[in-house]
């Protein structure tokens, strides 16, 4: 708690060398989280600022941009993670589940999917195993495109890594409850055009 209540109080005094300041704006952008009543520039100043000391910091973008996302800005999130992506954060498992969070927040889950599928991929390829959250994720957004089908293959995926993983059980109830909706509606549909 302490560490925290320094990095405030540096971030805010304008004090300390410039290093010093943006690994404290840096660091509280990183906790901040502000209502959907907050102005969003006050409310993550120190994100514009660790931005606006380090421009060219793929880790001050990717900070802002979550700390927007955290904040449901997720439209006004994707340019900063997209902009995190060109500074050469490509190569991070990380930032690829965080835009494949985002865009299923949006509603584009094709990117989402594909993203999901990269974030997997990349964890793989640096000899690590993905986190279970990034299947459960990708299977909400396959749920979401009616893609039950697929939601049921990540699901398994997932459960090779971790079986009784909470997430997994939520979302296999889920695609559960949104097939037996799809089959109701389907059916009344059946009924009405005989």
């Amino acid at each position: 708690m302490l560490g925290i209540i320094h990095c405030q109080s540096l971030a805010d005094s304008k004090m300390g060398t410039a290093d010093e300041r943006y690994v404290a704006n840096l660091r509280v952008c990183q906790i901040t989280k502000i209502d959907e009543k907050t102005e969003v520039r006050k409310g993550l100043s120190h994100c514009w600022e660790a931005v606006e000391l380090r421009p060219a910091s793929a880790e001050a973008y990717r900070a802002r941009g979550m700390a927007l996302a955290r904040s449901k800005r997720y439209e006004q999130s994707l340019p900063d993670i997209d902009e995190a992506f060109s500074l050469g954060e490509a190569d991070d498992p990380k930032i690829f589940s965080a835009r494949s969070f985002i865009r299923g927040a949006v509603k584009d889950y094709t990117g989402g999917i594909a993203d999901a599928m990269t974030a997997q991929r990349k964890y793989a390829d640096k000899g690590e195993t993905p986190p279970v959250a990034i299947f459960a994720l990708q299977s909400h957004m396959h749920m979401n495109a009616e893609q039950f089908g697929d939601a049921k293959a990540v699901i398994a995926a997932g459960r090779e890594i971790e079986a009784e993983h909470p997430d997994l059980y939520r979302m296999e109830a889920l695609v559960e409850i949104e097939e037996g909706y799809l089959a109701g509606r389907l059916s009344a549909i059946t009924k009405l055009s005989s």
